[in-house]
């Protein structure tokens, strides 16, 4: 997925939604509305499961960051997930 740069400044929006249905439809929304990329805070989201996650990411209809802010241990969810999505990412 390319993301062309408007005079080297890109619009990213972040989503705070609790579903997945949710944030798939601000994630069309914030493409109809112009942004270049959003933000998917997963850490808003109700899900029993990573997989539930996954598949907001594995057909993006918008480049995306997915941060999670997790109070406890912010390191340890971080690193989970990004070893999880991302097996060959040098940690």
């Amino acid at each position: 997925m390319e993301v062309a740069a408007k005079n080297s400044l890109l619009v990213c929006t972040q989503l705070e939604c609790e579903t997945t249905e949710e944030m798939q439809a601000s994630i069309e929304q914030a493409k109809v509305e112009g942004a270049d990329l959003v933000e998917l805070c997963i850490d808003s989201m109700e899900f029993s499961h990573i997989s539930e996650v996954d598949k907001l990411i594995q057909h993006p209809t918008l480049p995306a960051i997915v941060s999670y802010r997790y109070l406890e241990s912010p390191s340890f969810f971080f690193f989970f997930f990004i070893s999880f999505l991302y097996p060959h990412f040098p940690l």
